[in-house]
């Protein structure tokens, strides 16, 4: 039995289709299966951090940025947004940032955001800007971050309206240390 043999043909098209259709969908699960633990040991995060102290009568609100994932920002591939509440009276001291008004919710803010001109990689802490506030009577919801990257919002779970409107209840909170 060989290939000029007619019952070669009728017994090989079945056997090689069969064959053919298992492997290409072996391939694709493996394929799924590599993309996935790919995406898995990327992980993307990042985490805004202030350090208060007295500053005469004013205090000094330093904001730090962490990348706490495993994926590293090149520059200018972060927009920071640092929402501070209008009751702290907060006013920038150093850094490059631009100041507009927002308003998350029913509180009035100032929203003092910049583009990070250089790069950010994993466990490094990188100074974002300095403000002055007039008081240091901080609640939970007077500091408030989010971070728009080339890989999207930060914290995880940001939306953004057509009108370009965030919520406020996904905004992230600075964590704060005194000195």
């Amino acid at each position: 039995m060989g290939p000029r043999d007619p019952a070669f043909w009728q017994d090989f098209w079945p056997g090689f289709w069969a064959n053919f259709v298992a492997d290409l969908l072996v391939g694709i699960v493996i394929a799924g299966a590599i993309s996935w633990l790919i995406a898995k040991s990327k992980k993307i995060d990042a985490t805004v951090t202030g350090h208060l102290r007295a500053a005469g009568p004013d205090f000094e609100l330093r904001l730090s940025l962490r990348n706490t994932g495993k994926v590293s920002f090149k520059s200018q591939e972060i927009y920071f947004h640092i929402l501070v509440n209008n009751t702290l009276g907060p006013t920038e001291r150093e850094g490059k940032t631009i100041r507009s008004p927002a308003t998350p919710g029913d509180t009035e803010y100032s929203d003092f955001g910049g583009l990070l001109e250089r790069p950010l990689f994993p466990g490094r802490t990188t100074d974002l800007c300095t403000l002055r506030l007039k008081s240091d009577n901080i609640g939970a919801k007077n500091l408030l971050y989010f971070l728009s990257t080339a890989y999207g919002f930060f914290p995880k779970g940001i939306k953004q309206t057509e009108e370009g409107i965030i919520g406020a209840t996904e905004l992230g909170l600075v964590t704060l240390r005194r000195s």
